[in-house]
């Protein structure tokens, strides 16, 4: 505040209580570093793609399950390493998520591994909704090619058996 000459003989002030928000804002930092961590320690691949296939995101497990660092897959399309036997059945089951807002069931396909060789995922799909214009889709992948080889080897051992019983007989 000024007087009649000009100088400045008082100060004006508003003060706000901003602690509340302050804490709100702490508590939404921490819950955001506890959710990357998690993400990011996970031995699933977390994968998000648009409607074309394009990844957005890949987490960190990608590079111990199949060989590309996040980096490498951010801006490819998310089909182009699916093995052609199944990629029209995984891209259905894909869209169709997107188009119908439904978490699709549990699907088994062959992915490329960055050294050529196949692993064999598992995954889940759900409509991943966030603050790009489009929805996007959260895939959920496991690698399962040791399950799967294990499995056909206890088949292959019980097929033994049976032949060998029958021999018996």
């Amino acid at each position: 505040v000024a007087n009649k000459r000009g100088l400045y003989t008082h100060w004006i002030s508003v003060q706000r209580d901003i602690t509340d928000r302050k804490h709100t804002e702490q508590a939404l930092r921490q819950s955001d570093e506890r959710f990357r961590r998690v993400v990011e320690n996970a031995l699933d691949i977390i994968t998000i793609i648009d409607p074309t296939g394009q990844i957005h995101y890949a987490s960190p497990s990608v590079e111990k399950v199949i060989g590309y660092s996040p980096n490498e897959l951010v801006g490819r399309k998310f089909f182009d390493r699916i093995h052609s036997n199944d990629l029209e059945r995984v891209y259905k089951d894909t869209i169709d998520v997107w188009q119908n807002s439904t978490s699709a069931l549990p699907i088994e396909f062959r992915y490329q591994h960055q050294n050529g060789s196949w692993k064999v995922l598992e995954a889940v799909s759900q409509k991943f909704i966030d603050d790009s214009p489009e929805p996007r889709i959260l895939i959920n992948s496991r690698d399962i090619t040791e399950r799967k080889r294990l499995s056909e080897i206890s088949l292959a051992l019980e097929r033994e058996r049976e032949l060998s019983e029958i021999k018996t007989r």
